[in-house]
């Protein structure tokens, strides 16, 4: 019982103790003495109690070390002889031989079992799961494998030593100390690490010898077996095996051991790949559907987290047009918001390590409080680092094709450098971050352009004022482009002059603008329209005519783009996008701003071809209602002053205002003679010429402007009469002015003259205007001038004179507004394909179609209104011989109908019949000649009226007679004016309108046919007006 138990240190010493000699030189020794006997430990000799003789046999296989055999003589008594002793050594040799076999069978299975019961291991890193929970789990797997009590990895960086470490299980359920605790520069872990070799410790027999001491959370462990962790020839780390009993750890325990820890590496470092390029693939995958650079900046931080298992990661957005940092922009993860709000309070700290960031392009400080990252970050940025418990960090730069996007941070609150592979996936994550970054900006700028190009394009085709497109064009770019003031200048082609009055946001004093009445052409604004190329001023300082510009001074303007409008090589204008700050005019925004601008000077063309093509069918319009108004009179005066008035009226209306317009005709008692006869303001007619009123065209005296258009016969426009020797100012402030003969055949009559304060105020088309306004007046004036000789002629031979006087007058309006309507038909084709191709150039693949289809309703009203000037029939000869079966009920309908479509007419309605069709005979273009002269009658008595009313219907009288008959709700006519009508020329009382030409036309007409006008009823609440004509039937 006491051998049983029996427990000897080998921790002797070979001079004292004959035992560990023994085995130290493992040969046999043979003691025979007492003295011998203390040579020897006391707990050897107590158990085995020997009288005279005991040998020690060393157990040796090959040069492994078994045991020992003890053998005393004290039962036989008999002596242990050198034969004995050598047959105990034979006997010993073959026992150790036995147990060297035995060992190795129970090792090779205790091998086999760990294996076995690694298998579970291996299947687990198969498993889709994270790397450090698959880490975990091995090293759990291991432990069971090994029979330890507990593992402990670490693993190292090349550089910067020691930066991971995973214990399994914690002791009690309590977290391990942090690694730099725990390992050491100089400790056993290290030790492993750079040997490169499995070592196994037995912490009792450590402290013993040199008083080595392991961290107290492992002061539990008896025997610890130390592998080291090796992938592709470079040291990766240590794993503890460690045991809270004494455990010898065999050879092949050991290999055992490595073979589990290269499995458990090798098992992680794969997970660990293939989590980064399922991360990489998925943040790729979301990159590419990221449709707002917010977006895209979420899922950067969002995957580099993943990637790079970061406590926090912080994205500041860097605007290249500022050379800021945009902080509001910049996103982040892993940060509480008062965190955040914080770390954005440190901006000024932060800002200098970013923009170191950017130099560099990349700035990794594994430990803040390391030497290194202190000659690197100020005390500042520490600080604030400490504050949010960040112990280490690396920062990328991003960075496209059009330079510095922002700065990527991953921050880690312990000691955490990055290995290789890891700043590859990341430097791979941060290119794909910037091109995806990059696009999404591009993308979206390219949006908010084609939406502005798309908003301004269906304010062109609404037929908006071009005030408001262009007001909507400096706002987008405003927008669009973070401007601080955006100005531009519209270009008036037909004056050869930029607009005094610029469309402006933004701006300060706006006011101040608009006190200029020009823009000179020494200005810088004619400079940049003058120049083909744009012109980006980062700094307006470097540029003198900039940097002088009162705009510039006043505005406070630190950079500005300039940039030509023009379209085919056609100037429209200038626009200017002004920044208060320092702005970099990168290319992309070059590009970005240079493609809302030719939207904005397509859109300003565009809208200036349209109202001009508008104006010119508004003036073909409103030139024909003149010319009713002035055919409608005999009274010269009366037509002088109607043609002032539209002359004021139409110049006015389609460019800059018409201050004075005057008509002089030649003096029937002084040839040569030009006077004055009627002037808009009509005040100023009495002053004209010092009171004379008059231009002599002979002699040394000045002409003036308008004699040099009576004498030569043509039209004068002059854009500034200062510089015209000829010119008799009649007001100081004048500049520009027009004057038209007043001409019928070769004989010019007299002068139409419109003049302005504005230099450049008359064009083409103002001309255009005036000379047809002016042939008509001349036809005017020559029916009046003949109705004035046929006044004295009574009867229906001066009635049927004066009513070819009127056929005449007509045809020659009429062929007049045929030609210019041709005209503006062959206009309005080619402008529609001029505005079509303009908006398809906006960089659309395709003009928007509801904006197409409003363009082309709006061409086609033009195009009508010119088709109705062109279409409308020349009265052909009053014929008595020449009659058609005309159904009166769809002839009053139809006019109708036609009035109806200018504003002038749409108070006349018609009313319905309730009888069938009752047929007359007659011409139908002098029947709806009588009809429309009944109704405009109607219209002029109701104008007057809060809710004026005018109704055309048909009735049938006597079973014998159809009237089309018109009623108004109008004052009704006087007594002595009612006896008259249709009958004579009448001078009516100036409450009424006219001299009843109208109703005399309209008899001639109807007697022609067998009818006659007449007058159903008339009072206070109106007249009933009747064309009476015999029904037909064949």
């Amino acid at each position: 019982g006491r051998i049983q138990g029996l427990v000897l240190s080998l921790e002797r010493d070979t001079e004292t103790d004959s035992l560990a000699r023994v085995l130290e030189e493992l040969r046999p020794v043979r003691f025979s003495s007492v003295e011998a006997f203390d040579r020897l430990p006391t707990d050897l000799v107590d158990a085995f109690e020997p009288t005279t003789d005991l040998a020690l046999v060393p157990l040796v296989a090959g040069k492994t070390h078994l045991g020992l055999l003890v053998a005393d003589n004290k039962f036989t008594e008999s002596p242990i002889t050198e034969e004995t002793l050598a047959a105990l050594v034979n006997f010993a040799d073959a026992a150790a031989l036995v147990l060297d076999n035995l060992r190795a069978r129970r090792e090779a299975e205790t091998a086999a079992r760990q294996l076995e019961a690694f298998l579970g291991g291996r299947k687990t890193s198969s498993r889709d799961e994270k790397p450090e929970q698959l880490l975990e789990e091995m090293l759990d797997h291991v432990r069971q494998s090994l029979e330890a009590d507990r593992v402990f990895l670490v693993l190292y960086h090349p550089k910067h030593g020691p930066y991971y470490g995973v214990v399994r299980p914690w002791r009690d359920g309590k977290e391990p100390p942090p690694l730099d605790q725990v390992v050491r520069l100089h400790g056993l872990t290290h030790g492993v690490f750079q040997a490169g070799k499995v070592e196994v410790v037995q912490y009792p027999e450590l402290r013993r010898r040199d008083g080595h001491r392991p961290h107290p959370y492992f002061d539990d462990i008896d025997t610890a077996l130390g592998v080291p962790l090796e992938y592709q020839g470079q040291m990766r780390g240590v794993l503890w095996i460690q045991y809270q009993v004494r455990r010898e750890i065999s050879e092949r325990e050991r290999q055992v051991a490595q073979l589990l820890a290269d499995q458990v590496l090798t098992a992680y470092i794969n997970r660990r790949r293939v989590h980064r390029v399922q991360h990489m693939r998925q943040a790729l995958e979301e990159l590419s559907r990221a449709g707002s650079p917010r977006k895209t900046l979420r899922i950067v931080v969002d995957h580099a987290q993943k990637l790079l298992q970061a406590d926090s990661v912080v994205l500041y957005v860097y605007d290249q047009a500022t050379d800021q940092f945009d902080y509001i922009q910049s996103v982040y993860v892993g940060l509480t918001p008062k965190e955040w709000e914080h770390l954005q309070g440190a901006t000024p700290a932060l800002d200098m390590a970013a923009r170191r960031v950017l130099e560099e392009g990349r700035l990794e400080i594994p430990d803040i409080n390391h030497n290194q990252a202190q000659e690197v970050l100020d005390q500042a940025t520490r600080s604030t680092l400490e504050e949010l418990r960040v112990r280490s960090f690396v920062g990328l730069a991003l960075r496209g094709q059009g330079g510095p996007l922002g700065v990527l941070y991953l921050n880690h609150c312990s000691f955490r450098p990055l290995g290789r592979a890891e700043s590859a996936w990341l430097e791979s994550l941060a290119g794909h971050a910037a091109a995806a970054l990059e696009r999404v900006r591009l993308l979206e700028r390219l949006q908010q352009v084609r939406e502005a190009s798309r908003q301004v394009a269906e304010l062109t085709t609404r037929q908006e004022k071009l005030e408001d497109i262009l007001e909507a064009v400096v706002r987008q770019v405003q927008d669009i482009f973070h401007a601080d003031a955006v100005t531009l200048y519209p270009y008036e082609e037909e004056y050869s002059r930029l607009s005094a009055r610029p469309i402006a946001v933004g701006v300060w004093y706006p006011e101040r603008m608009s006190e200029a009445t020009v823009v000179h052409q020494d200005s810088i604004v004619y400079d940049v329209m003058e120049n083909p190329t744009p012109m980006w001023l980062d700094d307006v300082t470097q540029d003198e005519r900039f940097r002088a510009r009162r705009f510039t001074v006043e505005e406070k303007i630190r950079s500005v783009a300039a940039l030509p409008l023009r379209i085919q090589d056609r100037p429209v204008g200038v626009l200017f996008v002004n920044y208060r700050q320092s702005h970099r005019f990168t290319a992309e925004e070059q590009e970005d701003i240079q493609l809302l601008a030719h939207q904005a000077a397509v859109a300003i063309r565009a809208a200036q071809m349209r109202d001009r093509l508008g104006e010119r069918a508004q003036m073909l319009h409103d030139l024909a209602e003149a010319a009713r108004s002035i055919s409608a009179t005999f009274d010269v005066q009366e037509i002088l002053e109607l043609t002032v008035q539209t002359a004021v009226q139409i110049t006015s209306a389609y460019g800059p205002d018409a201050d004075i317009a005057l008509v002089a005709l030649e003096d029937d008692q002084e040839p040569e003679t030009l006077v004055f006869r009627a002037a808009q303001p009509p005040e100023m007619l009495p002053g004209l010429m010092g009171g004379t009123r008059r231009i002599r065209l002979l002699g040394d005296d000045k002409r003036g402007i308008t004699g040099r258009a009576f004498r030569t016969g043509e039209t004068q426009i002059v854009d500034d009469v200062r510089g015209d020797a000829d010119y008799i100012p009649v007001d100081p402030e004048i500049r520009s002015e027009l004057a038209v003969p007043i001409q019928l055949g070769d004989r010019v009559l007299g002068i139409l003259d419109v003049e302005s304060k504005e230099p450049k105020a008359f064009d083409q088309q103002d001309r255009e205007a005036m000379e047809l306004l002016a042939a008509e007046a001349a036809v005017a004036l020559e029916n009046a001038y003949r109705y004035r000789e046929l006044r004295e002629t009574k009867g229906l031979v001066g009635q049927r004179t004066v009513l070819a006087f009127m056929g005449l007058a007509d045809n020659m309006w009429r062929h007049s507004n045929q030609k210019q309507a041709r005209t503006i038909l062959e206009t309005v084709q080619g402008v529609e394909r001029t505005i079509r191709k303009l908006l398809a150039s906006t960089g659309q693949d395709s003009p928007d179609p509801s904006a197409v289809e409003r363009l082309g309703r709006q061409l086609a009203r033009i195009r009508e209104a010119a088709s109705a000037i062109e279409n409308k029939p020349t009265l052909p000869r009053l014929n008595p011989d020449v009659v058609v079966p005309v159904d009166v009920a769809a002839l009053a309908r139809d006019r109708v109908a036609q009035l109806r479509r200018n504003p002038r007419y749409h108070v006349v309605q018609f009313g319905e019949p309730a009888f069938s069709a009752v047929h007359t005979r007659g011409q139908v273009a002098w029947l709806r000649q009588a009809l429309e002269l009944l109704v405009d009658n109607a219209v002029r008595a109701v104008q007057d009226r809060a809710k004026p009313r005018v109704m055309v219907s048909v009735a049938v009288e006597e079973s014998a007679w159809v009237e089309i008959r018109v009623a108004d709700n109008g004052p009704g006519l006087p007594p002595e004016v009612r006896n008259s009508l249709g009958r004579e020329f009448v001078y009516k009382p100036n409450t009424v309108e006219g001299l009843g030409i109208g109703l005399v036309l309209a008899q001639m007409i109807l007697e022609v046919y067998g009818g006659r006008v007449r007058v159903v009823d008339t009072g206070p609440q109106g007249t009933v007006m009747a064309l009476r004509l015999p029904i037909y039937s064949e």
